[in-house]
């Protein structure tokens, strides 16, 4: 599985985002409760029924740093 590494150059963060989803990534959305059977299950019906949810997905809408708020980092 995929991770984004991300490294602010102001303020000198460095962390880490996963690209999957995870229950608590749905919580205040209409599938709040799903387990992870249930993800794995939704994802095998439609794989992209959770598009923009992840931590990864949901950085590269608003590439900034988590620490600080600088958009002066690199991802890789």
């Amino acid at each position: 599985m995929a991770m984004l590494q991300v490294e602010c150059r102001d303020c000198g963060a460095a962390f880490s985002l996963r690209g999957w989803i995870e229950p608590e990534d749905l919580i205040g959305t209409q599938w709040e409760g799903y387990t992870k059977q249930d993800i794995v299950n939704a994802e095998k019906e439609n794989p992209r029924i959770f598009d923009g949810l992840d931590p990864w997905d949901k950085f590269e809408s608003n590439e900034i740093c988590s620490f600080c708020g600088s958009s002066n980092i690199v991802s890789f």
